[in-house]
């Protein structure tokens, strides 16, 4: 069981497939400039007494790393909760300038689409692609890389795969979108890939390709315990954000 601080208006990439987009209008609430958080104390004492320690800084509309007040953030639910292991879901685009910030992390989820400047625009509608060798080079903490799968993303999916593993990177996530219920193998079939099947995790399989864990997950199937602090101020305990 994990739980999620979620951060809302406005953001510095306009996906098309933003979450957020399809959620209730009240549940998104610039909260980028608040601190202390609407609710955090009740969402942390509920952490506390259900004993979860894995707590995610992510959105519903934006990026954690527009929100003005990490460092105190951080501080406070280390104070509240000691032994928390929080991490960071972030698109990337403010990491390398904000390299003492995201060391207060004990884990970066980098959420990228693309390696490809044209198909990393029609994404994120926003110019440019990340520069992941530099992010991973002065930021000493665990990156994993979580890519959205679509019909725009399969044919380049054999190339992202192996320039993850070329650059060192030891996990990564495949994502469907929220409510796309192809079958996982449509994309990618592991079997052809000669992929080592090793688990499951949350109802979704998890792979080695050669000392690259590759998760294929699909929201929808996903088995999970999940607490949740919209920006709003309510806590929910269901996975999918939409269903609040």
């Amino acid at each position: 069981m994990f739980a999620n601080i979620l951060l809302s208006w406005p953001c510095n990439a306009r996906c098309p497939f933003c979450i957020g987009k399809s959620l209730n209008s009240q549940l998104n609430q610039n909260n980028l400039s608040l601190f202390p958080l609407k609710n955090i104390d009740n969402f942390l004492q509920i952490l506390i007494d259900k004993g979860i320690t894995e707590i995610s800084l992510t959105w519903t509309t934006t990026d954690p790393l527009l929100y003005q007040y990490q460092t105190e953030l951080v501080a406070y639910v280390r104070t509240r909760i000691p032994q928390a292991k929080i991490s960071l879901h972030t698109n990337g685009r403010l990491l390398l300038q904000q390299k003492d910030i995201a060391s207060l992390y004990d884990r970066i989820s980098l959420s990228l689409p693309s390696f490809d400047e044209i198909t990393y625009h029609h994404m994120m509608w926003v110019p440019g692609v990340l520069d992941v060798q530099t992010i991973i080079q002065q930021i000493n903490v665990p990156i994993k890389i979580s890519c959205i799968v679509t019909w725009d993303t399969t044919n380049e999916l054999p190339f992202f795969i192996q320039h993850c593993k070329a650059l060192g990177i030891k996990r990564l996530t495949l994502r469907m979108l929220s409510h796309d219920m192809t079958n996982r193998e449509t994309y990618i079939d592991p079997q052809k890939l000669w992929w080592k099947y090793l688990r499951m995790f949350a109802n979704n399989p998890v792979y080695d390709f050669d000392w690259l864990e590759v998760t294929l997950r699909n929201f929808q199937n996903s088995q999970i315990s999940c607490i949740n602090l919209y920006s709003s101020w309510l806590i929910s305990n269901n996975y999918l954000l939409d269903q609040a």
